[in-house]
């Protein structure tokens, strides 16, 4: 209830959401339909943030238990600046066509995505133990209809496969990620002070 679970839900909802519709759905398509690319070599540019994320998940569960002892802190972090990952990918759309470049945003995409993972612990952490199974089960319902509405609405954007439409769509997930921002900031999480 209140800001111990809905901030975190929306936060997860954008987030995950916006990784589908740009690895799951629309980021091969745009590779290849403005940039030119073959098939080889948008499925190596689009590896690396599967890479990124599978260096990001136990790092950000290290930083926020060993680190910053914070879960809040890691998500503030991660929202922040996997935000600025979606203005880059907006802002070099028509304007950029290095491969390197792209693989450089694409890891930093799933690296900074990839820190969506301390969510569960940070609203584990908020809930009685009774509940546990029922808070993060509700939440785990947030990333799947991010992702099942995020593409519906984003391919009504697609009016034809230009530039123009890529960018509209993508900067439509940067909005998105503004808006999932401000609920990881409205977040709360448990103290750890007598920890």
């Amino acid at each position: 209830s209140g800001r111990r679970f809905w901030p975190v839900a929306i936060w997860l909802f954008f987030t995950y959401g916006s990784m589908m519709v740009y690895q799951g759905l629309w980021a091969g398509p745009f590779f290849r339909d403005v940039l030119g690319w073959d098939n080889a070599t948008i499925g190596m540019v689009l590896t690396f943030i599967g890479i990124g994320m599978i260096i990001s998940c136990p790092f950000a569960g290290y930083i926020s238990d060993k680190v910053l002892r914070s879960r809040r802190k890691v998500l503030l972090i991660g929202a922040v600046t996997y935000t600025a990952v979606w203005a880059a990918i907006w802002l070099m759309a028509g304007q950029v066509d290095s491969i390197e470049a792209y693989v450089a945003i694409n890891f930093l995409f799933g690296f900074f995505g990839g820190f969506f993972i301390v969510s569960y612990a940070q609203i584990k952490e908020m809930f009685p133990i009774t509940i546990v199974g029922t808070t993060t089960a509700a939440l785990n319902i947030f990333p799947f209809a991010g992702g099942a509405i995020l593409q519906q609405v984003t391919g009504l954007m697609l009016i034809d496969r230009s530039v123009t439409s890529y960018q509209g769509i993508w900067l439509f997930m940067l909005l998105c990620m503004v808006l999932a921002t401000a609920g990881a900031f409205l977040s709360k999480e448990r103290s750890r002070s007598t920890e």
